[in-house]
């Protein structure tokens, strides 16, 4: 029986390539070395999710201007990502992954169940710098809690210049 890995701090995103409701295909490894990253991974939906996805789709300029893409990976066929990405009007790249090619990113909770959610933070070069796993339950994090670790990562970034202090 072999043992999964979830990316923990300090390891690297492992590398997908899905399709998005707009008829792309897109491999994570796009971003690297350009954007750091906000992955979401749904597997459900519950009022949690809503509050994230709602938040996180107010915040998408503040987002850019943290040097962050936000990409939304729906477990399910193209359809469910198509829905989701109309009824919060996503404006950032909402894939499709059909044959659960990213859920081994879900990992499981301290219980050992199944989450609806994922939220992994990393870098331009893909390191994880914070990672959280909910169930339908759990309070999701906050876009106040993610651009804060998007701050930290510029701040650690070596070849990312000073952030500019007001």
């Amino acid at each position: 029986m072999s043992t999964v890995t979830y990316p923990a701090t300090g390891q690297m995103l492992p590398d997908f390539h899905l399709p998005t409701v707009d008829g792309r295909r897109i491999r994570l490894s796009d971003y690297r070395n350009r954007r750091n990253i906000v992955l979401i991974v749904l597997k459900g939906l519950s009022a949690g999710t809503d509050r994230l996805l709602s938040e996180v789709t107010q915040a998408a300029e503040e987002l850019a201007d943290d040097n962050a893409q936000a990409l939304v990976v729906v477990e399910g066929p193209i359809q469910a990502a198509q829905s989701l990405q109309q009824m919060y009007r996503l404006p950032f790249p909402v894939l499709a992954d059909s044959v659960g090619a990213v859920a081994p990113l879900l990992g499981p909770d301290e219980t050992g169940n199944s989450p609806c959610l994922a939220v992994h933070i990393a870098s331009r070069s893909s390191r994880v710098y914070w990672s959280v796993w909910l169930g339908p339950d759990d309070r999701p994090p906050t876009v106040k809690d993610i651009r804060g670790w998007l701050e930290f990562i510029e701040i650690q970034c070596p070849e990312c210049e000073a952030p500019e202090w007001s």
